[in-house]
């Protein structure tokens, strides 16, 4: 006999690098299918609201993630 079992909602949340990867992969397909789509992205960039055309979208990423590895060495 097969038991239908809940997940463990609580140990599901705890699993910060588990929520954080599936965030990035969703993030990370979304940014492909509006490249493929030739569809600007929307994304918030020191305290205001930003368009991103499909063209920038790799460019952005880039400074993005530089940014984020200034601040954690403490240089931002």
């Amino acid at each position: 006999m097969i038991q239908n079992r809940e997940p463990d909602r609580g140990a599901l949340l705890r699993d910060v690098a588990g929520i954080t990867a599936a965030f990035q992969a969703a993030a990370r397909d979304a940014r492909e299918r509006h490249k493929r789509l030739g569809e600007s992205i929307v994304i918030w960039r020191e305290g205001r609201v930003v368009e991103v055309p499909p063209d920038q979208i790799d460019a952005e990423l880039e400074r993005a993630e530089l940014e984020r590895a200034e601040r954690e060495a403490g240089l931002r």
